[in-house]
């Protein structure tokens, strides 16, 4: 593996897939979907309780844009950088193989592997211990988190890594200098 080569790669085929403007509302899209994930998984009994109530649809979003806006307050800087670049990559990463997918109406097994299970490790650690434990809890494997001496904070790190990793890979599915198995 040459990071200078993949990082090269990657830029050419960022620009590449973003010389279209849909690609950064994919992006964007994905990046805000796995932010608004993890802060209602936090709050994942209050908000379902608050769509099935009696109340008017503007005590409804009132609620639910409290709880977004509560993601900017309540988090350390060092959790919104872990949201937001796990979600950026996750982005990144979805737009590069729909890219893919609509150009050639294929994709890889291995592509879509790698980009799943980073970004399924970067939103179950979530980017602080109380986010884990949140969406963990949904899982019901929170007492696993107790085990790693940073509560399962170091699973962001690794999510990041697998998406990086991941975007080299669809970078070079998209410049076409790969031999991935296709499926077809």
């Amino acid at each position: 593996m040459n990071i200078k080569a993949d990082f090269e790669n990657s830029k050419i085929a960022f620009k590449i897939v973003f010389s279209e403007k849909k690609y950064y509302f994919i992006t964007i899209f994905v990046a805000l979907a796995i932010i608004f994930f993890l802060n209602f998984a936090i709050n994942f009994e209050l908000v379902t309780n608050n769509i099935f109530s009696n109340s008017g649809i503007g005590e409804k979003l009132t609620l639910i844009l409290g709880l977004f806006q509560g993601t900017f307050t309540n988090n350390t800087p060092q959790t919104l950088l872990g949201i937001t670049i796990v979600g950026l990559l996750a982005g990144i990463n979805t737009s590069f193989i729909v890219y893919k997918y609509l150009l050639e109406r294929k994709i890889s097994k291995r592509e879509g592997l790698e980009s799943a299970f980073g970004t399924f490790l970067g939103i179950f650690a979530g980017g602080c211990a109380s986010c884990a434990l949140s969406v963990a809890a949904l899982l019901g494997v929170t007492s696993s988190l107790a085990f790693f001496p940073f509560g399962g904070s170091e699973l962001v790190i690794i999510g990041i890594i697998i998406l990086i990793f991941s975007v080299f890979s669809a970078s070079k599915s998209v410049l076409g200098l790969c031999n991935i198995d296709i499926k077809k």
